[in-house]
């Protein structure tokens, strides 16, 4: 994981592609039984795509120059993309916020607690907020929303959607596990990758390690 120093309780993080985010640190909370706050704040200005006629075409996730894969879209109803972002924001965050801990390094002493014994070590216990940006240049991100043709397979990513990405997929055949792919994508944006792609170690194992080392919060 990528080391993270905060200077005055806050940060904003806007160098890389993704992972872009406001946060602030709130180490007043910590006591013998609960870490430092960590709130991640990110907004998004969600993109309304439609044809310039009731239906078209729109290039998805694997559209290139050499392999064009454009899928067919038809425009949004009346409240139809209002109710899709609003949901898709309150179940992200509802998803996200409290997912995760995040684990000081041995050798980092800024945390522990009381400041006069230092008998506890305190991590970070990691909250998320995230909301609809007004304007492209109040987001930290702007995503594009389609509203696929009803049987199209539409492939989204991080910075393209359809109003299907709010709806859950059995990926697995015969399982009973859901994947949600706003809960996917927005993982991407707090700056997560693949499994097993450049080094990601499975989130439950990089990011939930953060307890207490001397009294956990929920015990």
């Amino acid at each position: 994981m990528a080391e993270i120093n905060f200077k005055y309780g806050s940060l904003i993080r806007t160098a890389s592609l993704y992972g872009k985010w406001d946060a602030t640190l709130d180490e007043f909370v910590r006591n013998s039984s609960t870490n430092a706050d960590l709130t991640i704040h990110i907004s998004i200005f969600f993109a309304q795509i439609n044809p310039a006629r009731k239906t078209g075409v729109y290039g998805d996730s694997d559209d290139t120059p050499t392999h064009p894969s454009k899928r067919k879209i038809q425009s949004w109803k009346p409240g139809e993309f209002q109710t899709f972002t609003q949901r898709l924001v309150r179940q992200a965050q509802n998803f996200w916020n409290g997912m995760y801990w995040l684990q000081t390094p041995d050798n980092y002493k800024e945390l522990d607690w009381p400041d006069n014994e230092l008998t506890h070590r305190c991590n970070i216990y990691s909250k998320f907020e995230l909301e609809l940006a007004a304007t492209q240049k109040d987001a930290h991100y702007t995503i594009a929303v389609v509203r696929a043709q009803d049987g199209e397979n539409f492939r989204s990513n991080s910075r393209l959607y359809s109003q299907k990405d709010i709806e859950s997929e059995q990926m697995i055949p015969h399982s009973t596990a859901k994947f949600w792919t706003h809960f996917h994508e927005v993982g991407h944006l707090l700056g997560l990758g693949h499994v097993g792609h450049d080094g990601h170690q499975c989130a439950c194992q990089q990011l939930t390690a953060g307890l207490w080392c001397y009294k956990g919060r929920d015990a």
